[in-house]
């Protein structure tokens, strides 16, 4: 069951990429966990190298990032997420090959224990989200990878489930999902990502208890074969 879900998947996203893309930008989350030896000077410095990609990288719309500040402890490890954001997905096929990009890769590869890729179209959102990264709101990332035996009916059901939260727990300043698009081997299974976004963790605080999240949590639970969750305030590169 769990390759033919990911099949339809990479079907879907096939789809996407061939010029029936559902409206909406296309996101690149990258996680990173560094190796316990890195020297913090060498990290900042892959900090910095990042941060100042959009100059010279036209075809980032935006790019925000931080440190891990998740509280449920789903985060796998990771400390580092970095929200790239490209108008399509031909901004992301530019970005890989690009020096500046390559020049990064090979100063981190050096630092890095491991990496998480996950590509998706933010196409249903709540409100439609604009390409412009929104410094200092906490961003709430949430990816799932489903158990095998999981129906498409269920699947659905969550689905809907998660996107009815934002009309019922008024902290949700912003909601968007996509499903995993082409099949780079580097998002570990998973299948779904979720970013809420928040004005600070005040709302993050609210939110987790809320009777409606709980609801979720419960009906998702069964189904899920694997969670991962990682919150950080977005900083602004641009």
């Amino acid at each position: 069951m769990m390759k033919r879900l990911g099949l339809l998947v990479m079907l879907v996203s096939a789809v996407w990429l061939t010029g029936c893309q559902e409206p909406g930008v296309f996101r690149h989350v990258v996680l990173f966990k560094f190796k316990d030896t890195a020297p913090p000077a060498d990290v900042k410095a892959i900090e910095k190298a990042i941060c100042e990609f959009p100059p010279t990288m036209p075809m980032i719309e935006a790019l925000e990032w931080g440190k891990d500040c998740s509280v449920e402890n789903l985060q796998d490890g990771f400390t580092h997420c970095f929200l790239v954001t490209f108008a399509d997905a031909d901004g992301l096929k530019a970005y890989g090959p690009h020096p500046t990009h390559k020049a990064a890769v090979a100063k981190l590869k050096p630092a890095m224990e491991k990496l998480l890729v996950f590509d998706y179209v933010a196409g249903q959102a709540t409100p439609p989200m604009a390409p412009i990264a929104t410094a200092g709101k906490l961003r709430h990332v949430v990816m799932f990878q489903f158990k095998e035996g999981t129906t498409a009916k269920q699947i659905q059901a969550i689905e809907d489930k998660f996107r009815s939260l934002p009309a019922r727990i008024p902290e949700i300043k912003a909601f968007e999902w996509g499903t995993v698009v082409g099949d780079g081997g580097k998002n570990a299974g998973l299948t779904h990502c979720f970013l809420v976004t928040f004005d600070d963790a005040a709302g993050r605080k609210v939110y987790l208890p809320h009777p409606a999240h709980k609801e979720f949590v419960k009906l998702v639970g069964p189904s899920v074969e694997k969670v991962l969750v990682i919150d950080y305030i977005a900083a602004d590169a641009k």
